[in-house]
C-alpha cells in the first residue's frame, strides 16, 4: 500500500484488524460488528487525528481502501454509513448481504475491483456492484482478470475515479 500512496499521491493510514482465534480478520457477520466495531472505529479517528497532527494539516479526502476480508468490511461500513469519509475502494471482495440494512443518508462513492480471476471472491464483488446498482448508489465497478490481489489499475483507477467524483480536479497524464 505504501507503494501505491506514494505513486497516486496519498497518504495511507493501516490500521490492524482486531485479534480473533488464531490471527486477526475484520468483523463480517452482525455481532462481530456490534462486539468489534466501536473499538474499530475508535481506532481508526484516533490514529487519523494523531497522523495529521504529525502532519501538521488535515486531510483533505479521505478513502477507505478494503481487500479481501477488509473488502467485505469496507462494504458493509460504506452501506451503513459508519465512517464519514470520502469514499471506498472494494478489492476481491464485498458484501452483498447488507442491502436490507441500507438505510443511511450517507452515501460516499464506491469503487467496486472485481477480480475475475478469483473464483472465491469474483462473483461476491460483482453481486455487491449490484446491490450498489439496486439502491442507486453512486458506484463504478471494474472487472479485470485478476486474481485474489491489489491489483495496481484497480488502485489507479478506483483513486482516479473517487477524486473525480469528489471534484477534485485528476492529474493530468
Amino acid at each position: 500500500m505504501a507503494i501505491h500512496a506514494k505513486r497516486l499521491k496519498f497518504t495511507v493510514l493501516l490500521p490492524t484488524s482486531p485479534g480473533v482465534d488464531g490471527g486477526f480478520a475484520w468483523p463480517t457477520s452482525r455481532k462481530a460488528e456490534e462486539t468489534q466495531e466501536g473499538a474499530i472505529v475508535e481506532g481508526i479517528r484516533k490514529s487519523r487525528a494523531d497522523l495529521e497532527q504529525r502532519l501538521g494539516h488535515p486531510f483533505d479526502e479521505t478513502f477507505v481502501v478494503g481487500f479481501s476480508s477488509g473488502a467485505y468490511y469496507a462494504s458493509s461500513l460504506a452501506v451503513r454509513g459508519v465512517l464519514p469519509v470520502d469514499g471506498y475502494i472494494v478489492l476481491a471482495g464485498g458484501a452483498s448481504w447488507v442491502r436490507g440494512e441500507s438505510r443511511t443518508s450517507r452515501r460516499a462513492p464506491i469503487f467496486v475491483g472485481i477480480s475475475a480471476a478469483d473464483p472465491q471472491t469474483a462473483n461476491h464483488s460483482r453481486a455487491f456492484a449490484g446491490i450498489l446498482s439496486a439502491m442507486g448508489w453512486p458506484y463504478r465497478a471494474e472487472e479485470r482478470d485478476a486474481t485474489h490481489m491489489v491489483d495496481w489499475a484497480f488502485m489507479t483507477h478506483g483513486i482516479q475515479w473517487l477524486r473525480s467524483e469528489d471534484g477534485v480536479e485528476l492529474p493530468q497524464r
